[in-house]
């Protein structure tokens, strides 16, 4: 009987482990990745389970939390990679968010109804139809060059620019002068 409880002990202990991701395979349906668990223990084939909607191929040196059925180290699962080296810090509670390993890229739902999209280098909408819609404001401002470009460009404006005049219109392709 004591045989058989220390196996069952043994088990047990070998359910959940620990472990570094080393390698990670994205080829086929399912990801598999290889951990080091134990000192000297690599394990290969764990299948990286992710939720459905949601990707990410992580990065060697991340940590994995790692659940093997009855306690056998044959064939295990990748329930949880979490890196702590990227992981953005300082938000508030109840924010959710993605984010990359590199500098700022992130999306960031933030409290108040604010969503937060950081991108580094370039931010790509594409779509056959893309709709910006505020009813209070729509502000677009370029440090740079804002460009506008398309084979018919409908500028319905009202405010500030319903009902301006021009000084120095003439016909053709000539530019207008100023605002007056």
């Amino acid at each position: 009987m004591r045989h058989i409880l220390i196996d069952l002990g043994n088990r047990l202990r070998a359910v959940i482990a620990r472990g570094i991701l080393n390698l990670v395979d994205d080829g086929d349906g399912v990801q598999i990745v290889q951990a080091s668990v134990l000192a000297g223990e690599v394990r290969s084939g764990l299948e990286h389970l992710q939720p459905y909607g949601f990707k990410s191929v992580p990065l060697a040196g991340a940590e994995v939390l790692l659940v093997f059925p009855n306690g056998s180290r044959d064939h295990g699962y990748a329930v949880v990679v979490a890196d702590r080296r990227h992981r953005p810090t300082g938000w508030t509670a109840g924010e959710v968010g993605m984010f990359t390993d590199e500098a700022g890229n992130s999306v960031r739902f933030k409290r108040g109804g604010e969503l937060e999209i950081v991108a580094s280098t370039k931010l790509t909408l594409s779509a056959p139809t893309i709709e910006i819609n505020g009813t209070t404001v729509v502000a677009i401002d370029g440090t740079a060059l804002v460009t506008i470009d398309g084979t018919i460009v409908n500028l319905q404006a009202k405010g500030n620019y319903e009902n301006h005049i021009h000084d120095g219109v003439s016909s053709g392709l000539n530019n207008t002068g100023d605002v007056v």
